[in-house]
């Protein structure tokens, strides 16, 4: 728990919102999974009394995780149905934390209806791999922001397969717009944030 934690979870607790969700990556090493889960219950906690928390497991993360007592609602290879004002939407998430764990279809599956579909995936590069016009709004992370950023330059690597340019913000795939969040965090080799 440091300082940029603090005023993360401080700006969190100030923003008016409807929807909550994160994209993964909630510790940095899979084996400290308790020390993960412990900071997520810290920092979630008070926003959680606001409301349902969603959340996929992304690469770093151990499974057992959507097991532990966390203020999360994990979306695994699911789909929910929500509604906000007396509108429909299919929120869905598909699991990361390793290469066989992802699995799109199931993720996909329940959300056939007219519903607009929101699609929580860790890896931005998920979105190429999407079905036409079948997910109106991808939401990922696990880039860092590209982490380390030049002006004019962008970032040096992206840490997916992505162009570099998609390492954060709002990009559009197929047609589809995709969210990608900086995060909090950083991804060795470097524990630095540069820009």
């Amino acid at each position: 728990w440091d300082r940029v934690t603090q005023a993360a979870q401080s700006l969190l607790l100030m923003l008016d919102y409807n929807l909550l969700v994160v994209t993964g990556d909630l510790g940095d090493f899979r084996r400290n999974w308790q020390k993960a889960a412990d900071l997520a219950r810290r920092f979630f906690e008070p926003p959680a009394e606001r409301g349902t928390i969603f959340a996929v497991l992304g690469n770093h993360d151990n499974p057992r995780l959507a097991d532990a007592a966390l203020p999360l609602r994990f979306l695994r290879n699911e789909s929910v149905s929500l509604e906000f004002f007396g509108i429909k939407l299919c929120l869905a998430g598909v699991d990361q934390s390793s290469r066989d764990a992802e699995d799109l279809d199931a993720a996909l599956r329940d959300g056939r209806s007219q519903a607009p579909t929101i699609l929580l995936a860790h890896y931005p590069s998920t979105a190429f791999r999407l079905p036409l016009g079948r997910v109106q709004l991808v939401l990922s992370g696990h880039t860092h922001g590209g982490q380390i950023r030049f002006p004019r330059l962008g970032c040096l690597w992206a840490n997916d397969r992505i162009p570099r340019r998609m390492s954060r913000g709002l990009h559009h795939v197929a047609g589809t717009p995709i969210h990608v969040s900086p995060g909090i965090g950083v991804s060795l080799p470097l524990r630095v944030r540069v820009n």
